[in-house]
């Protein structure tokens, strides 16, 4: 029998939250916003 494993569940991660983005990471991660928001827009 298979079991789910500890990585499925929402607390495997508590310090996901307190991570730190560089400037170029936020840059990246907001172009790629940018660019799904605008697609969801024009369909």
């Amino acid at each position: 029998m298979t079991s789910l494993s500890r990585s499925a569940t929402p607390d495997s991660y508590p310090n996901q939250r307190d991570l730190r983005w560089s400037r170029s990471e936020k840059a990246i991660a907001r172009k790629a916003f940018d660019a799904v928001l605008k697609r969801s827009f024009t369909r």
